[in-house]
């Protein structure tokens, strides 16, 4: 429906420009000639471009994958798992119930972002429901069209009646991709486990050695409190690669955050009683001084059915500058300790509109980056799967259930506690605002002294050791802008032709200047629909 839609507006596009130029052409009596010689142009303009592309139609079998990670048991009859599926396939995913191969039931994440781009391959959510009690840990997969079976690894996230957690309060990070700022992972680790977190989730896409030094150091010292997810492309032939009607990683929006995020909520439920989606650049800001932990609590005796806490997500500037960083010593985090907020009014309206959400996994079904999608019901199981993982309009409206029977999203105000994003290159530009000096960060700077108090006696007592990491920051800093300046233009005729509309990650590969120094991560995502033949050597 989206590429038909497409189609429409291209094709009005030309016609309404071929008549203004037929018309420009009678007013001004321009030769046939010249308008034969402007066509030929647009024509050839059109042929080198994504929308000849549209028009040629596509290899139906070119995005015909279905991308499946781990799977997480969440019932005694439930599996749930997440994948990425092109939004034209209309292959229809199994798995085996008994000796019997049933539908899954699957969901779109489908965020905002993508409705009107091309990006395609949508994160879904994916559910087998079993008629009885399954107790295996592998979930077998396997599509209407093909035949091979496909065994996904499955992961207990099950709830016990007299369930306790083992961790408290835990944060996730949406997928870092070619990062080379390993001070910002030790500030973020740091800073986090002075709020009072004791898991981390941590998506890694592609990154310098030395920022796996740092992750690989965290991962010794805190054991299983730190997991490090491999986010990787989606597998695809080497020919293939970085073509838009080959690759389905050309049609991911980003690196598919919005599938990592929910992956995480899936796989911290029964792990995690209280889970923040924060980015490297985000802090938690408590004005009362308390621990985030104890608000959280707090907060959930006060709102017993609440499966959300929407923050306000405000901007602030600052003024760290790890350029100098050249071993573990030369770290300090006294940059925060002078964060800097401007008057809203100077601040786009995303800070004032959005928020950033801290979850209890086991309520939630689907979330984006700033919102909640949907929660769970109350009464899981009172419905059938098809009203409790869907509220669309194929649903009979006297079946869907009401929003009172679902899980809260509560939304807190600032004076209790608040997400702050931390935009440092924004700071060193120097831009002259106004600053709200009203507002106090006392709570960040008392944790800003003790991470450095603990950062300086892991140095002493030898855990990490304090060696020369060599010159990383110009390749920090130039990938930085090598990314922005691919964000900033997704329309650039020089580095779009041929690539259609689409912020894909892969899309701004050609764009970075030293892609060499970084690595990516393992491959994690089996194509359940591969058509691929293979030999027989047993007779039939």
């Amino acid at each position: 429906m989206q590429f038909l839609l497409w189609k429409i507006f291209y094709a009005a596009f030309f016609f309404i420009l071929a008549g203004f130029i037929y018309e420009r052409a009678r007013y001004r009596n321009l030769s046939p000639h010249v308008v034969a010689l402007f066509l030929i142009g647009a024509v050839g303009i059109c042929m080198r471009s994504e929308v000849h592309q549209i028009f040629q139609g596509r290899n139906p079998a070119s995005l015909m994958g279905i991308y499946v990670g781990e799977a997480f048991k969440t019932d005694d009859n439930e599996i749930r798992f997440y994948f990425f599926q092109d939004q034209e396939n209309l292959n229809e995913l199994l798995f085996l119930d008994g000796d019997k191969w049933q539908p899954v039931t699957y969901r779109c994440i489908c965020p905002l972002a993508t409705i009107l781009s091309q990006c395609t391959v949508e994160g879904h959510l994916g559910v087998a429901s079993f008629t009885e009690n399954e107790d295996s840990r592998m979930l077998r997969l396997r599509t209407k069209h093909t035949g091979t079976e496909y065994e996904i690894a499955v992961k207990d996230a099950c709830l016990s009646p007299s369930h306790s957690y083992p961790h408290q309060f835990g944060v996730c990070l949406q997928p870092v991709y070619f990062s080379a700022d390993w001070p910002a992972f030790v500030q973020y680790i740091e800073f986090w486990l002075a709020s009072g977190a004791t898991k981390f989730y941590l998506y890694i896409h592609s990154a310098t050695p030395k920022v796996r030094d740092t992750l690989s150091y965290y991962e010794r010292l805190l054991g299983d409190s730190v997991e490090v997810i491999d986010w990787s492309d989606l597998p695809v032939e080497s020919r293939h690669k970085g073509d838009f009607y080959a690759d389905p990683n050309t049609r991911i929006f980003s690196a598919g955050g919005h599938n990592a995020l929910n992956d995480c909520i899936l796989r911290a439920r029964s792990h995690v009683k209280f889970l923040g989606v924060v980015d490297l650049d985000e802090l938690i800001h408590v004005p009362s001084g308390r621990n985030p932990v104890d608000v959280f609590e707090t907060l959930a005796n006060a709102y017993p059915d609440a499966a959300n806490f929407a923050l306000d997500w405000q901007y602030v500037q600052d003024e760290t500058n790890s350029r100098k960083v050249a071993k573990p010593s030369d770290l300090h985090f006294g940059a925060l300790r002078y964060l800097k907020k401007p008057y809203s009014k100077n601040i786009i309206n995303d800070y004032v509109t959005l928020k950033k959400v801290i979850h209890r996994p086991e309520r939630v079904i689907m979330a984006d980056v700033h919102n909640t999608i949907l929660n769970d019901l109350r009464n899981p199981y009172s419905s059938s799967n098809e009203v409790r993982f869907d509220t669309s309009v194929s649903v009979s409206p006297s079946n869907v259930p009401s929003i009172d029977e679902r899980f809260d999203q509560v939304i807190i105000n600032d004076s209790i506690a608040s997400v702050l994003h931390l935009r440092r290159f924004n700071a060193l530009s120097k831009v002259n605002v106004p600053y709200n000096t009203s507002v106090s960060y006392d709570d960040i700077r008392g944790k800003s002294r003790v991470m450095d108090k603990v950062w300086r006696q892991r140095i002493n007592n030898g855990t990490i050791k304090d060696h020369r990491v060599g010159n990383w920051y110009p390749t920090f800093e130039q990938t930085v802008r090598d990314l922005e300046s691919c964000r900033t233009f997704p329309f650039n005729v020089r580095n779009r032709v041929g690539k259609g509309f689409c912020r894909a990650l892969i899309n701004c590969e050609p764009m970075l200047t030293v892609k060499e120094a970084f690595i990516k991560a393992d491959q994690m995502w089996s194509n359940v629909a591969h058509r691929g033949k293979f030999i027989e050597y047993i007779k039939s």
